[in-house]
């Protein structure tokens, strides 16, 4: 959620579109409704939740930004995806494949 909302204000200094901000506090709250899904399951299975570690971040350079972006955005949550399937497979819980 955190990436979202720091994109959002890092796009917005730099004159990006309105538009463009308001999709990533979108993208924001979606994490955070995915984040209330995944903490019920884990809770409802005896996992304790921990608090985030959030560090303080900087605004960015555009060239800066334009790289986190395509390493985060299009490596690592490509990775995460193959991840995810593969996890989804593997799971003998249903629920939580699913």
């Amino acid at each position: 959620m955190l990436a979202f909302l720091e994109l959002g204000r890092d796009l917005a200094a730099l004159g990006a579109p309105d538009g463009l901000v308001a999709e990533c506090r979108r993208a924001a709250a979606d994490e955070v409704r995915h984040a209330v899904v995944t903490a019920r399951l884990a809770t409802d299975r005896g996992a304790p939740l921990q608090a985030a570690m959030v560090k303080e971040s900087t605004l960015p350079s555009s060239a800066e930004l334009a790289v986190a972006n395509a390493v985060d955005g299009c490596v690592g949550e490509s990775w995460a995806a193959l991840l995810a399937t593969h996890q989804a497979a593997a799971c003998p819980d249903a629920q939580i494949a699913a």
